[in-house]
């Protein structure tokens, strides 16, 4: 699973260039098998509906980088100090928290 972990981690950042925006925390994933994994965005406010929106298209820019029988999704969460929510999970972002 290191080279899905790998290829998830490069996906997403390149999915993230230019995509973070103030509220969004850190973005985590966890894998659930060798073709499941969620992505999870940690933002300290609620997001309005065109943020939303933006995690939506970050999550299709991953989607397209993956096999047509991969199953990935997203879930939101409000949260300023983020934890990792499962063992399998890991950091693809991180924002300083001052």
């Amino acid at each position: 699973m290191n080279n899905l972990r790998s290829d998830i981690v490069l996906s997403a950042n390149r999915a993230l260039l230019g995509q973070v925006f103030p509220e969004l925390v850190a973005v985590s994933c966890t894998m659930y098998n060798e073709r499941k994994f969620e992505l999870t965005f940690f933002v300290d406010s609620a997001p309005p509906a065109f943020r939303e929106e933006d995690i939506s298209c970050i999550e299709t820019e991953v989607i397209a980088d993956f096999p047509e029988n991969f199953e990935i999704s997203h879930r939101i969460v409000l949260s300023k100090r983020a934890a990792l929510p499962a063992p399998d999970a890991f950091w693809i972002f991180l924002r300083k928290l001052v």
